[in-house]
């Protein structure tokens, strides 16, 4: 069925022959005489695919016909794209190319044009032959004849939906109270759900019958006609036949019909996505009496938001137990309880392979009924389900329904998945990306492609072939799966195109393969030279885990292979590239990110028609090819994460008291941050190594000439040197730049005038900007009046969402941060801009959300201007604030009744001049103070669930004991705390969760042994206090479900009591080598899981042949160190 698209790339064909760029090429090449020819046989050809199309399902001729076009035609569309590339290389680089480059074109192209055009003509032959005909409007393919529905059904026969049944009838019992007389019930999902039933088993509701005076049922399936559609109730509704012609008296007659009566309307099976034509069926509807229903039952979330009046119920797959069941009464009628349990445990993969179709289940329980031969019913588990079922018992023809009725772009988009294993999640931008690097997306007016793609990704989704997943926790963003069912059909209509395979098994792909992954799931080396036949591999995706055992790309692969548009490298331990990668004339899309490349070769810069480059976290890349300038097609350039090997040391709060020597070797290490390692001595030496003198001056730049690159979209990060051609002037034509850009190394711009030429104004569709100074330059060698200037000609455009300022060495910020012409803005931060003495006006920005302040050594004083004038409510969005490092700050006041409504969650960080705060809303629920040793007291928070303090003295905890509302509360590096502040618990009642990290003082939780008074502890772990000793004599709440206690080294024994926690579903302790014993007769019986690690006594005792063996055997997990000695 690879032939089922044809249609869409011959489309893409036609338009590619067209464009102006070949026939261009044509006409300086003289080549325009063939070129026309070849336009004309595929206009002939084309006008008879659509018959030939519908006609292969039943014409063996017909589908070896399509098939033999199929490979002219991307035999065609490689030496179309070929021409367009040398024409662009040719105006790239004129000194290359002159009279005899198109004496070499002339005879490159001149005999492929030729042969393409002989096959062609045989093809167009036969044609005649097969009586092909043309203008015939394309259709939907019919696989079988589509049955008519009925409202009657066997409910002995249907398992598991007696929920869904009950939610319907709800809804259909429910008599509306609002204007609208009638609703409208849509019943969305996938094919072979049942959707159909559900609708049966409420009509048929005895209840559902008494409450509807009149109940209608009609089978709607591809014709709404609405005069058939009308016609179709009038009978229904009436028993009689209907033979009114035009819609008018047939609407009339339908209201006679319902007037007054409180009806049932069941329309089963919509397809139609077309507004009007609902318009024009529904007008006599609303003459039935209140509380009148319509049930619609589709595939598409397009029909229900078109003819719904109340959310849709989606349909969900059957559970696995009713899948089981339902296989059992097909596949064993007479032996339910006694079937061979060798058949049983194959039975359940085959219904787990169903993924919750009721439709699958019962077609392959039918096909396996009383068989009794294992090889039969393995030959079903492993086969494909085009092969082991036949057209007529409905799986494929249900699911290729939905395929049928997609636009022919949609079907090549759809069909592209099958690349991927079937469980696979999949990223809509990353899908968007590969469709456009196979020219599957049709330009459409002014719209970008990536925009078009994401509308086809949509139109998808709502028909039902992929489904929501999980939003990712990473980034945030959807994350999609489609139906396994749904991936079969991909995969037959892709049948032997696209090609799934494993590492380790033999798999011949055929020579005219043109899609490819390879999945690492397991360590067995890969092997390229499979690939070596299949020369017009279009996609090569390399996926699994085990992907980082490819260190090397073979030198002569791209040799062999020409024909690449999409290749992904992602996540391998390659080092380098070959330089034959500038054979691949046609590569729209390499993503190299997460491997270990070092550098690209400069071969990669004659790839003219790249238009997605992806270096993700590529942490040892060095540099970009020079001439990177030359891909001028490129539009997506993400090097995020991507430092040249090792800049930043990461020693915050590591306590050191000196470096390591071998820290001189890592020549490439640009910043040391030391941050709260106060007993950090000897750096000096390290500093002043030749080495690291230059460089730490040495940094990566972005290659020059990045401003010819017009189609570029994704730039990650632009790195401003003075090296010709990579000022920051060079962002000034790159209009299209959207998503995210970081802009460092600002200290490079030269002149203001240079900053303004980069005219961020214009960049409407950049949401995310960071503007970076470098943080190494010292304060009093920078020009602060220049970088004032700078920023203020780096005014964004009014879009961006998210603003960073970072290194700023300026006194004053820019007016434009003032006037609040940033009115999209949602979250901003300002770091370490230590010079400037008072804040933006931010109070001004309708949207923020999220507002982030560190480093602003100069701010002493936050006053009334930090909220506005008093005429408007300032801050009206502000749901988070941050301010971290403001050492000199003393004063916060000024915040009146009303203002930042919205604040939820406030962090204060290493203020120590800081005595109070002032006035906060009352909705406020996180709040985290640390390192602010000046506080004496807090104003009364009520709201406060989650509190963390940090370095802070006993007088500041005890002012918390009134904030009756506190779910969890951390306490650390309070180094003065001996125990838990008497008066502290007694009024927290709804704490859950309470940790105590870092106190190097702490000896006993309580004084009075009181920690029961926490009634609804839940969670309590003990981190890093080094002489806290027992917990012996503590009762421990009753509610506790999670205790940890982690390097506490003169802990000496845990609470006696501890047998009678009853919820106590974990233990973990730690690194407390004095802990030698546990305490009682058992610990308690609802542990699940006991974990003791680095505590050598307990781990001699907690073995199975211990003495605490039989206080812990009963604990279905129990680990020690890193074995598992029980595990459930």
């Amino acid at each position: 069925m690879a032939d089922a698209v044809l249609s869409a790339f011959m489309q893409v064909v036609f338009q590619q022959l067209a464009s102006p760029i070949v026939e261009e090429f044509g006409l300086v090449n003289n080549l325009d005489k063939q070129l026309k020819k070849l336009a004309r046989l595929l206009a002939r050809i084309r006008a008879v695919i659509c018959d030939a199309e519908q006609r292969q399902i039943s014409e063996v001729a017909v589908r070896i016909w399509l098939i033999d076009l199929k490979e002219v035609a991307y035999d065609a569309d490689d030496m179309l794209d070929e021409m367009s590339t040398q024409l662009l290389r040719s105006k790239l680089l004129p000194q290359l190319y002159g009279f005899f480059s198109s004496i070499s074109f002339q005879l490159e192209f001149a005999p492929r044009i030729d042969e393409i055009i002989e096959k062609l003509e045989d093809i167009a032959n036969e044609r005649d032959d097969l009586h092909l005909k043309e203008g015939v409007v394309s259709t939907k393919y019919k696989i079988g004849e589509r049955l008519h529905s009925s409202s009657l059904i066997d409910q002995l026969c249907v398992v598991g939906r007696s929920d869904d049944k009950e939610a319907i009838v709800s809804l259909l019992m429910l008599d509306d109270s609002g204007e609208s007389k009638l609703s409208v019930i849509p019943i969305v999902g996938m094919g072979s759900l049942g959707k159909t039933v559900i609708a049966q088993l409420a009509y048929n509701d005895q209840r559902v019958e008494k409450h509807f005076e009149l109940r209608i049922w009609v089978s709607v399936l591809e014709d709404f006609d609405p005069k058939v559609v009308t016609k179709a109730i009038i009978e229904s509704a009436t028993a009689v036949r209907c033979d009114l012609l035009d819609l008018d008296p047939m609407q009339r007659r339908l209201i006679e019909v319902i007037k007054e009566k409180k009806y049932l309307l069941v329309l089963d099976d919509v397809w139609n996505d077309n507004p009007s034509y609902w318009d024009g069926l529904r007008v006599p509807f609303s003459v039935g009496a209140r509380g009148s229903k319509i049930i619609v039952t589709t595939r598409s979330e397009t029909v229900s938001s078109i003819m719904g009046t109340t959310p849709a119920y989606c349909l969900k797959g059957l559970s696995n137990k009713d899948c089981w069941s339902l296989f059992q009464k097909r596949a064993f009628p007479h032996a339910v309880p006694d079937a061979p349990q060798n058949l049983v445990k194959i039975g359940k993969k085959i219904v787990h392979n169903c993924q919750g179709s009721p439709l699958a289940v019962k077609v392959l329980g039918d096909l396996l009924n009383s068989v009794t031969d294992e090889n039969e019913w393995d030959i079903v588990l492993q086969g494909e389900l085009w092969d082991i079922t036949d057209d007529k018992n409905g799986i494929l023809p249900t699911f290729k329904l939905s395929y049928d009725h997609l636009r022919s772009h949609l079907k090549q988009c759809f069909g592209y998945c099958s690349i991927f294993p079937r469980d696979h999640v999949y990223e809509k931008d990353y899908l968007v990306l590969l469709w456009m690097g196979q020219g599957f997306i049709q330009p459409r007016g002014l719209k970008q492609l990536e925009g078009i793609g994401s509308d086809y990704f949509h139109e998808l989704l709502l028909r039902s072939f992929f489904f929501f997943s999980h939003n990712d926790p990473l980034d945030g963003q959807p994350r999609y799966k489609m139906h396994g069912l749904i991936h079969d059909l991909s995969r037959f209509v892709t049948q032997g195109e696209s090609f799934t395979m494993s590492t380790g098994k033999v798999c011949l792909i055929s020579k005219k393969a043109r899609h490819v992954s390879l999945h690492c799931d397991n360590p067995n080396p890969v092997d390229f030279g499979i690939f070596n036949e299949s020369k017009t591999l279009r996609s090569l995706l390399l996926l699994g885990g085990y992907r980082y055992l490819v260190k090397k790309i073979p030198h002569d692969l791209f040799l062999h292979l020409k024909c690449f548009r999409v290749l992904d490298l992602s996540h391998t331990s390659i080092t380098e590239l070959p330089n034959s990668i500038g054979n691949l004339q046609h590569l729209r899309y390499l993503d190299l990110s997460w491997s270990r490349i070092q550098r690209l070769p400069e071969s990669l810069s004659s790839l003219c028609n790249l238009q997605t480059l992806k270096l993700i976290k590529c942490l040892e890349l060095v540099v970009l090819p020079d001439n990177m300038s030359n891909l001028m097609n490129l539009r997506h350039l993400n090097i995020s994460f991507s430092t040249a090997l090792l800049k930043i040391l990461p020693l915050a709060d590591k306590r050191l008291l000196d470096l390591p020597k071998c820290v001189r070797n890592l020549i490439n290490l640009r910043d040391i941050d030391t941050s709260f390692s106060m007993n950090l001595g000897n750096i000096l030496p390290f500093a002043e190594s030749e080495s690291h003198s230059n460089s730490l001056s040495r940094l990566i730049s972005t290659p020059p000439g990045m401003g010819k690159l017009t189609c570029l979209q994704t730039l990650s990060n632009f790195v401003v040197t003075k090296r010709s051609g990579c000022g920051i002037e060079e962002l000034k034509s790159l209009v299209d730049l959207r998503g995210s850009l970081c802009i460092s190394k600002l200290e490079n711009v030269t002149t203001t005038e240079k900053a303004k030429e980069a005219d961020l104004k214009s960049k409407h569709h950049l949401h995310e900007l960071t503007l970076r100074w470098s943080e190494k330059n010292p304060l009093n060698l920078r020009n602060d009046v220049h970088e004032e200037g700078v920023l203020e000609c780096l005014h964004p455009n009014k879009n961006v969402k998210v603003l960073r300022i970072e290194n700023f060495g300026g006194t004053r910020f820019p007016s434009w941060m003032k006037n609040g012409s940033l009115s999209n803005l949602v979250s901003i931060c300002i770091i370490n801009c230590q010079k400037c003495e008072t804040l933006p006006h931010f109070w001004q920005l309708p949207l923020l959300k999220d507002l982030k302040i560190h480093g602003i050594h100069g701010l002493i004083h936050i006053g009334r201007d930090f909220y506005g004038d008093g005429m408007v409510v300032g801050f009206p969005s502000l749901e988070k604030l941050e301010m971290k490092d403001m050492p000199n700050l003393e004063h916060w006041s000024g915040v009146e009744a009303g203002e930042i409504p919205c604040l939820c969650e406030l962090t204060i960080w290493d203020c120590p001049k800081m005595t109070e705060l002032p006035n906060l809303p009352s909705k406020i629920t996180t709040l985290e103070i640390v390192n602010c040793r000046g506080f004496e007291s807090f104003p009364m928070l009520h709201s406060i669930q989650k509190l963390v303090l940090g370095k802070c003295n006993e007088v500041v905890l005890k002012s918390f004991a009134c904030f009756i509302c506190l779910s969890s509360l951390t306490i650390s590096t309070c180094t003065e705390l001996r125990y838990l502040p008497d008066g502290l618990l007694q009024n927290l009642t709804s704490l859950k969760e309470l940790k105590i990290i870092d106190c190097d003082e702490l000896t006993f939780l309580t004084q009075e042994q009181n920690l029961h008074k926490l009634s609804s502890l839940e969670y309590l772990e003990i981190c890093c206090c080094p002489r806290f000793k027992s917990l012996k004599d503590e009762y421990l709440p009753s509610t506790l479900k999670s205790f940890r206690i982690v390097s506490c080294p003169c802990l000496t024994s845990l609470p006696e009591e501890m047998q009678h926690l009853s919820t106590l579903h974990l233990l973990e302790v730690w690194n407390c080598p004095e802990l030698s014993s546990l305490p009682g007769k058992e610990m308690p019986a609802s542990l699940q899981l006991f974990w003791v690690r680095r505590c050598p006594a307990l781990k001699e005792r907690c073995h199975d042949e211990g003495e605490d063996w039989p206080k812990i055997s009963h604990i279905p997990n129990i680990r020690i160190n890193l074995e598992w000695i029980q595990q459930s």
